[in-house]
């Protein structure tokens, strides 16, 4: 037909139906002038939009091709409303009380934040507040950029009492009927809820964080598996919105933009992180060349000389791209330590580790928190390096002091950021994890000794021991505790003590943990050096492929 407003669909009965498709649905006569008529007007009307669509849904992605058709925003998602309002609802009520709410928003960025630093106060507590206006609007609720914020609410909520100091945690328990641990766990699975609602590449940057929130949850409960798909659901998102290719769009503000970047940062850096302590491949391919965030910006939009707390995360993703700059076998290990020295040496001076500043610290506590996690890294990827040399070939004796030698400053690093983590940060990872893997490294030096001519071989075993307090203590506090605790005990098993060494260190780790009030879990059957470990060297031999740190 000439007329491009009406469909030929065939014969009827004889009859030739000429009516649109709106007028059909509807059993009426199309007068060509209805407004409900879909083919009404020029068929150019919203195709550059319907075109778009069409592109994306077939999975293209900056394709050249399309790219004069594709915008690359997909904001008319954000304002969709999902029909699906029951279980949305019945999600965004898990969000607690307001009081509550808010106490845990400024836990968060008090004590929370400054770990990944990937939320912008001043950003997020606008749209909280907002969202606090317009909860009992259910079409607001309901559009997919408010149930991406709801998501983010909660995973703020639920990563604030993971880290929240016991006051505050007696406060929620009083009041609120539950155990800190049940509450958090029923924000984040409330979030979950909501996040499955959500179809993929939907909400912007918000879908991207709350994404990461979930999955950093996870890593402090130990469930590195589920962390790690958690992570990669973030990374694709972000990949979705053009972070990874650091897109930005005419309206886009600064903060926004360098948001955007600090996400991928964060995303980078754990990435590497989970392939270095657990083998995984790679999530981020190797070509990062996304900018890095200011390093000057507040988090809290409050304007002093303090360094930002996005600084130690720049620094800290630095190290993983030189390091992984190179292919490997390119360097000597001699050379990739003397990396791993200059990145250390040239750390700012608030991160310095030998006179740091620290005219800061009281007005800025995360600072100190920063500074000795920087300093775990530093050895900890020594450490790793010097691993990987030592399972390959024998090495020579002043290798093997070498290593001794930054095993024992690791281990007086990780007790010091123990001691200022302990208790209510414990759940961070590192406070666990980095003392286990230095002394499990001490260990197999220990165990290769075996005509005990290392020099500093008493510092070694008191290192041990101090490992064995600090992986008892956390026990009640973080899922790391006990296994940690049962592989250290199985590798001291192993080890050739003399009667003086196992007393010296069986008395270390009674000591310190009496003194923390462990004397009666202790007396319930927990072992000791010294008092017959049972577990197996098979047994260890199966977890330590889980914890071994490697590059």
């Amino acid at each position: 037909m000439s007329d491009q407003s009406h469909i030929d669909v065939g014969h009827k009965r004889g009859r030739r139906v000429t009516a649109c498709i709106e007028c059909r649905k509807r059993k009426k006569k199309c007068d060509h002038q209805v407004t409900h008529c879909s083919t009404e007007g020029p068929v150019s009307v919203g195709g550059s939009t319907e075109a778009s669509a069409a592109v994306i849904s077939l999975g293209y992605m900056d394709d050249p091709v399309f790219k004069m058709i594709a915008t690359t925003g997909q904001s008319s998602d954000t304002t969709k409303s999902l029909e699906l309002s029951g279980p949305v609802l019945q999600a965004s009520r898990a969000v607690p009380p307001r009081p509550y709410a808010d106490m845990l928003v400024q836990s968060f960025f008090d004590n929370v934040n400054h770990h990944y630093c990937i939320l912008y106060q001043p950003s997020f507590q606008a749209s909280y507040q907002d969202w606090w206006s317009r909860r009992r609007d259910v079409s607001y609720l309901c559009t997919m950029t408010t149930i991406s914020l709801t998501s983010l609410i909660l995973r703020v909520c639920s990563n604030a009492i993971q880290f929240l100091p016991k006051d505050g945690q007696d406060r929620l328990e009083s009041e609120l009927g539950d155990s800190a641990s049940d509450l958090s766990k029923l924000y984040h699975e409330a979030a979950n809820s909501l996040s499955d609602l959500l179809p993929p590449g939907v909400a912007g940057l918000v879908n991207a964080q709350q994404l990461f929130l979930g999955a950093t949850w996870l890593k402090a409960e130990a469930s590195f598996v589920e962390s790690w798909h958690m992570l990669a659901g973030s990374v694709r998102q972000a990949q979705e919105i053009g972070i990874d290719t650091d897109k930005s769009t005419p309206d886009m503000t600064g903060y926004e933009l360098d948001s955007r970047r600090r996400l991928w940062c964060a995303l980078d850096t754990w990435d590497r992180f989970m392939t270095a302590v657990f083998n995984r491949p790679r999530i981020i391919g190797s070509n990062n060349s996304v900018p890095y965030p200011s390093t000057t910006l507040s988090l809290s939009g409050v304007c002093s000389d303090v360094p930002s707390a996005a600084l130690a995360k720049v620094l800290e993703n630095q190290l993983g791209r030189v390091l992984s700059g190179t292919q490997p076998g390119n360097l000597s290990l001699e050379e990739s330590l003397a990396t791993v020295e200059s990145w250390m040496s040239a750390l700012p001076p608030v991160f310095s580790f030998l006179t740091p500043e620290k005219q800061w610290d009281e007005g800025a506590p995360w600072l100190r928190f920063q500074r000795l996690q920087l300093h775990c890294v530093g050895y900890m990827t020594q450490l790793a390096l010097m691993k990987a040399a030592l399972a390959v070939e024998p090495q020579q004796q002043s290798y093997i002091e070498k290593a001794t030698d930054i095993g024992l400053l690791a281990m007086r690093v990780c007790q010091d950021f123990f001691d200022l983590c302990f208790p209510h940060q414990a759940k961070y990872f590192m406070v666990s994890f980095c003392p286990f893997d230095a002394a499990a490294f001490l260990c197999s030096l220990l165990l290769r000794d075996t005509n005990r001519t290392l020099s500093r071989r008493a510092e070694m075993v008191n290192a041990v021991g101090f490992a064995l307090s600090i992986s008892f203590r956390l026990r009640d506090y973080t899922k790391m505790g006990e296994p940690t605790w049962t592989i250290l005990n199985a590798l001291v098993s192993r080890l050739q003590l003399e009667a003086g060494e196992n007393e010296a260190l069986g008395k270390l780790v009674r000591g310190h943990n009496f003194d923390d009030g462990g004397l009666e879990s202790i007396s319930r059957g927990q072992t000791l050096p010294g008092e017959g470990v049972t577990a197996s060297l098979s047994q260890w031999q199966d977890e330590k492929r889980l914890f071994w740190w490697k590059y």
